[in-house]
């Protein structure tokens, strides 16, 4: 008999999954494969979505940036009602089948496409492994609130032990004394009692306290996630604000002529050279001279944010050389004589901030989020995303209307040679070093949890 995966993994039938039948190095490929091809299809599209409404629909520069900030959110935002389906109702494997199809039909209707794959079911599905959907994660969090408000002005126990355990949880999160109101969710009452030994517990009158250090982790968990907007907001300028002003810069390298939406490419690299130095030379140093295997969660989202703020420092600057050229050359603003090679480092700085932010993010939210609310977690980890594009929006609107009079053009104009883009660029630097100095305290404060 073929040995069983454990750990209440089951296959597409729902029954115990087989290890030599399912999952493996073929899945993960596949799953790979759509990852990657879903963030070709995005990011083309958001790269290059800034020099086709500038330079095909004619609208001004800060309705463009506007429109691809908006599109970047909504398209990130989503990603938490994914999560919340994927962990209440359908499961992980059923939702990403139903959005990548909506994605593939909204990537269609962009690019004009009178015809769309016929659905047919997958040979590869039977290798699908999964485990059951467990309970609605935003009622678990109502649950413990409810419960907590109603045994408000019950007094709690001194001793942490009297507070109320599910026994049959499999794994359990050892008391915090952070939140203490919440712990009156457990304060287990005769009538509670009465209820839990005829088997008709209430969940809205009594929660375990792993249910109720459960809620306290999302809780501790928010603090960070604000804190990580604004390094999206310094990426959302990298594929609307650079994008155009490389649009405006010298781009030939002999008779080939770069796209400006190009550049992006330096920006992914990177992405990819500091995360390969982090792996191959940070972390064998750490454990070769200290006692530690790399850095960790918090320091790497840490560093992300020190990166942008650099990058949007050197950003300011090299939009000031570039605008005292331009003013000096008014007749050939679409072909300044300033190579476009000088926005390198910023899309270095913010890529090379990206990629210690996210892969911080992405483990924090995951080793650091209940069990059943993993998938949630990572959604509202990627919200961090979106409202970056949207706080970028509304920063440049507000941008727009304090500094445009009648007779100035304001920071960001109708064209970027006639703003001061620096200015922008540098109060974002100012807003991410503030930033930064308030997430340093809330990583200070941050308490990790303890699987008993």
């Amino acid at each position: 008999m073929d040995d069983l995966v454990g750990n209440a993994a089951v296959d597409y039938k729902g029954l115990l999954a087989i290890r030599s039948k399912t999952g493996g190095w073929l899945s993960n490929a596949l799953i790979v494969g759509i990852e990657v091809s879903e963030r070709l299809s995005t990011m083309g599209i958001a790269v290059n979505l800034v020099t086709y409404l500038i330079g095909t629909m004619h609208l001004p520069s800060a309705t463009s940036a506007k429109i691809v900030s908006d599109f970047m959110g909504t398209s990130f935002l989503l990603c938490l009602l994914g999560g919340v389906i994927a962990d209440s109702f359908l499961g992980r494997y059923r939702t990403i089948a139903i959005f990548a199809i909506i994605q593939t039909l909204g990537t269609g209707m962009l690019s004009i496409s009178t015809r769309l794959p016929q659905l047919q079911p997958t040979p590869w599905t039977k290798r699908y492994r999964y485990k059951k959907t467990m309970k609605s994660p935003i009622a678990q969090i109502i649950q413990v609130l409810i419960a907590a408000i109603r045994k408000r002005r019950l007094q709690l126990p001194k001793n942490d032990c009297f507070l109320y355990e599910d026994n049959s949880d499999s794994t359990r999160i050892s008391h915090t004394d952070q939140f203490r109101i919440l712990d009156k969710a457990a304060i287990l009452t005769k009538e509670d009692y009465e209820c839990i030994s005829s088997l008709a517990q209430n969940p809205w009158r009594i929660s375990s306290v792993t249910k109720v250090e459960e809620v306290k982790m999302i809780i501790r968990l928010l603090p960070i996630w604000t804190t990580t907007i604004l390094l999206w907001t310094a990426y959302a300028q990298l594929v609307t604000f650079s994008v155009e002003q490389a649009s405006t810069m010298e781009r030939s390298i002999g008779n080939f002529r770069i796209p400006a939406a190009s550049l992006t490419a330096f920006f992914v690299s990177a992405i990819l050279i500091s995360l390969a130095t982090y792996d191959r030379l940070i972390v064998p140093f750490l454990k070769k001279w200290t006692t530690k295997s790399g850095f960790t969660s918090l320091q790497k989202i840490g560093i992300g944010l020190f990166l942008s703020c650099l990058g949007m420092g050197v950003a300011s600057i090299i939009e000031v050389k570039r605008l005292s050229i331009a003013k000096a050359n008014e007749e050939t603003s679409n072909n300044l004589p300033i190579s476009v090679f000088l926005l390198i480092p910023q899309f270095f700085l913010v890529g090379a901030g990206v990629g210690f932010m996210y892969t911080g993010q992405l483990d924090l939210f995951i080793t650091q989020s209940p069990k059943g609310m993993k998938t949630m977690s990572t959604g509202l980890f990627l919200t961090t995303m979106a409202l970056g594009f949207f706080f970028s929006s509304l920063l440049i609107s507000i941008v727009k209307k304090v500094t445009t009079t009648n007779i100035n053009n304001g920071w960001i104009g109708e064209s970027i040679n006639k703003g001061r883009l620096d200015c922008f660029y540098g109060l974002l630097a100012i807003l991410i070093f503030i930033n930064f100095g308030f997430y340093v305290l809330c990583a200070s404060w941050y308490t990790s949890k303890i699987i008993c």
